[in-house]
């Protein structure tokens, strides 16, 4: 077996092992390249040692390391919840709002994979709290922070904008960038379209929904609106509490 088979292997070997243990795949991989270049391939150690990419891992650890920081003094918790308390209690930009939500975070540093861990909790807890089907909001929370997978300063973009240099091709990150971002919006709004046209975004709020929006629009400041006209049953258009025209079952969704 020569060495690229060999490589490859060991290649699958640490994917494999990253998927079913908890074993650190970076440590795993240094330790192969190390036994394959050094034993296998005779080659000297400073030659296995000048291709791990330093600068690449500086920009990485850092920016993973500013990004632990804002999490763990609260300031990315108190991001999300005012950006949902934005919303009044709209179930409809609620789930787009989290699309914006991911994206951000996914731009500014950790990258997709960390934004759609971090964010996605947070969107299936709310969509739980207020009746909104999951299937819309996965769709919204994982392409939003898919769409920011190539930012100039996210691990993937980093990685991608490396490749292209030693390739000799022409930077283009924030084109790259923008053109992910644009395909990604297609795919989830269209999607959230779809759902919404099968009516399941939109079912009839319940007094647990009504209750849960009202939550969320006290706490912004923005009372809850209904989308059909004042009637004798519903006096008013603007409703701060659960009136005879939602609990009697006439089908009316939030504004």
């Amino acid at each position: 077996m020569n060495l690229a088979a060999i490589s490859l292997l060991a290649l699958a070997i640490a994917v494999t092992l990253s998927c079913t243990t908890k074993i650190n795949v970076g440590i795993l991989s240094m330790a192969l390249a190390w036994i394959i270049g050094v034993y296998l391939a005779g080659r000297p150690f400073s030659e296995i040692a000048a291709g791990f990419p330093t600068g690449l891992f500086l920009t990485l650890v850092g920016v993973t390391l500013l990004f632990t920081q804002a999490k763990v003094n609260g300031t990315l918790d108190k991001i999300a919840h005012r950006a949902v308390q934005s919303c009044g209690g709209s179930l409809t930009l609620i789930p787009v709002m989290f699309f914006f939500l991911a994206f951000v975070f996914g731009s500014i540093g950790p990258g997709s994979v960390a934004s759609a861990a971090l964010i996605g909790p947070m969107a299936m807890t709310v969509a739980a709290q207020i009746g909104i089907p999951a299937f819309p909001m996965a769709i919204m929370v994982a392409n939003g922070a898919n769409s920011a997978s190539l930012s100039p300063i996210g691990p993937t973009g980093i990685i991608v904008n490396s490749i292209f240099e030693k390739m000799g091709m022409p930077a283009v990150p924030w084109w790259n960038y923008f053109i992910v971002f644009v395909a990604h919006a297609i795919v989830a709004f269209i999607g959230y379209g779809v759902c919404s046209a099968d009516g399941e975004s939109s079912r009839r709020p319940g007094p647990a929904l009504m209750h849960a929006g009202r939550v969320l629009a006290e706490r912004a400041g923005r009372p809850l609106k209904c989308k059909t006209r004042p009637t004798a049953r519903c006096p008013t258009a603007t409703c701060t509490t659960p009136c005879a025209h939602f609990n009697g079952g006439t089908g009316s969704r939030l504004a």
